[in-house]
């Protein structure tokens, strides 16, 4: 498989965990909240609350790394939809033909490195031509 149907695939499952699952979830919550029994909504509650609880114990511990090595974090990308979604559709659109991809991106935070958190996930490009040697 080629990297070009990963990276596809990748964004088609991320896009509909954005726009599908939720309308789905509150549909079926809406349409049968007298079948669910209210054990099983304390216990999805819990999950919730467990799920938040993990997510700043781990954001606690990557800051305290970051402060540990002195290390900044690069300027993140700020989109006009939720996940930067507009970016990925204007980008599978071709609207955005440059010789980088990702220059528009770079061009917008004015720096060399950008954080473009694309559909909830880090995804940290630069342009500096030593991190390219590194990483090949």
């Amino acid at each position: 498989m080629h990297l070009d149907w990963k990276y596809r695939i990748y964004v088609l499952r991320g896009t509909a965990r954005l726009l599908v699952l939720p309308p789905l979830l509150w549909y079926l919550l809406v349409s049968r909240m007298r079948d669910i029994p209210f054990g099983l909504v304390q216990g999805l509650g819990a999950i919730a609350v467990d799920r938040i609880i993990q997510w700043g114990i781990r954001s606690y511990r990557a800051w305290r790394v970051r402060r540990l090595y002195g290390a900044y974090l690069p300027p993140t990308l700020k989109g006009n939809l939720p996940g930067n979604i507009d970016w990925v559709m204007a980008t599978l659109a071709g609207k955005q033909h440059t010789a980088y991809a990702w220059k528009p991106m770079l061009d917008q935070v004015g720096g060399t490195t950008v954080n473009a958190r694309l559909l909830w996930s880090d995804m940290v490009r630069t342009s500096i031509h030593l991190v390219f040697l590194y990483l090949t």
